[in-house]
């Protein structure tokens, strides 16, 4: 930290630290007392300290990737940006985590440079024009797309050259309206957006803002996996599956060509992930202002939060076999289901996806064997139709850690866990209408972004 930060913390600590227990979320300022407190719990209970603060400052919710020096100098000596690479990859570690399959980085940096030469070239017209004139295209299908992604541009504060200042339209490419470094047309930026980038933990991703470099690795890794591109591949399958991306398929095999190069260039590369806060900017509202000042004074005398998150399920990507429900999935009479049913083998792990504490156990009713757990944030989830439960009423738990086993005990038709988020605990929780979607939780730091989902 420079020693501008340091004298900020310094010089104002006795006003300042009023705003470090700012609840900026609730508007309530505790007391400077507090502070001594906080870090004796920061000390004596790291995991509860994280879990508490974290969400409320936003710690986590904002990754950025970088190569360690080592990597960086053999990437840059191979005429590859060490910045790019790291988002790259983290892009393929984001889709292996959350989807279980690989797709290699080289792919992504070869289109992202073929594409829009790394981002520097994106379009100079008027997006929605464009996309309405391309016949290829169905020109209501577009416009509707590119409105619905300027408003969620606007409700996520994405500010760029490209996005008009009253959210009225977008400049982009001037063949189809094509949006970003990944140059998708307005439907299939929808699709990347609804369908995966606002699922994720990292509010960048979430604003689905695809002039920003990392999320524009991301959009790309998430339309490769959809169309059924993967790594191991043979070079002959590559191409076809990129019919998805592109039809000519000279291009399709170039970029395939390109990505072997690239990945023998770079090699197993890792990335290193770091929680930023250099460029936190005050100015954009109280409450803001009040979360900025609250991280800079934690951070100058060592009580800044480390980041937490979600797992991205309560199943490691390797035992989930499939999703058999989704959250809101129809299920007739006018139902609809209320959580996630991850298909499962029976005696697969179930894993706690936060930290929190074991409320109640039981083995009755339709969930069947079943745990219950509360998290610092005030929320709820249960994991039913174990086969067996690791945990015992009471005990405190932490983010990973094994509660029970994939089973079909209770109203199943087959092994699965039924994970479900309430905003009330066991005695008190309505079905369905205490439910909350698990998609706005798994994965996320911070107050989830709506409850509509």
């Amino acid at each position: 930290m420079n020693t501008a930060r340091k004298l900020l913390g310094a010089g104002i600590w006795v006003t300042m630290t009023f705003f470090v227990g700012v609840a900026f979320l609730c508007g309530y300022i505790v007391p400077i007392s507090t502070v001594s407190a906080m870090g004796y719990v920061h000390d004596t209970a790291p995991d509860k300290y994280n879990s508490y603060l974290s969400p409320l400052l936003g710690i986590g919710c904002y990754l950025e990737y970088d190569l360690s020096p080592m990597d960086a100098a053999r990437v840059t000596a191979a005429g590859q940006k060490p910045s790019t690479v790291a988002n790259a990859i983290a892009a393929t570690k984001w889709i292996q985590r959350t989807y279980g399959v690989n797709i290699d980085s080289g792919i992504l940096l070869s289109i992202y440079q073929y594409e829009t030469g790394s981002g520097s070239n994106v379009g100079s017209c008027d997006g929605i024009k464009k996309a309405k004139e391309n016949k290829a295209l169905n020109p209501e299908v577009e416009e509707k797309a590119a409105k619905w992604l300027l408003a969620h541009w606007k409700k996520h504060g994405v500010i760029n050259q490209y996005i008009k200042s009253d959210y009225s339209g977008y400049t982009g490419g001037c063949s189809a309206g094509e949006i970003g470094g990944g140059q998708f047309i307005p439907s299939e930026a929808f699709h990347r957006c609804n369908d995966g980038l606002s699922k994720s933990g990292d509010r960048t991703l979430r604003s689905c803002d695809f002039w920003d470099e990392k999320t524009t690795m991301h959009a790309i890794a998430h339309h490769l996996y959809v169309i059924g591109y993967r790594a191991g591949q043979s070079d002959q399958k590559k191409v076809e599956k990129l019919y998805g991306w592109n039809h000519n398929q000279d291009y399709r095999k170039r970029l395939v060509s390109r990505s072997k190069r690239i990945n023998n260039a770079v090699g197993r590369t890792d990335v290193i992930t770091y929680q930023p806060i250099e460029n936190l900017e005050y100015g954009i509202s109280p409450q803001e202002d009040a979360r900025v000042t609250a991280i800079i004074v934690l951070d100058t005398i060592g009580l800044l939060p480390e980041g937490s998150t979600w797992l991205e399920a309560p199943l490691a990507s390797e035992n989930i076999t499939v999703v058999t429900q989704d959250w809101k999935e129809d299920l007739g009479n006018g139902l609809w289901h209320p959580a996630i049913d991850y298909g499962c083998l029976t005696g697969a792990t179930i894993m706690a996806v936060g930290p929190g504490q074991v409320v109640k156990i039981s083995s009755r009713g339709d969930f069947g064997k079943h745990v219950w757990i509360q998290h610092a944030t005030n929320v709820f989830t249960v994991s039913a139709h174990l086969s067996d439960i690791s945990v015992v009423e009471g005990q405190k738990v932490q983010q990973g850690q094994k509660i029970g086993e994939c089973g079909s005990t209770g109203n199943s038709t087959g092994p699965h866990c039924h994970f479900g988020v309430y905003k009330k605990g066991p005695n008190e929780f309505h079905y369905r209408n205490d439910a909350l979607n698990p998609h706005l939780y798994l994965g996320q730091c911070g107050p989830p972004p709506d409850e509509t989902g």
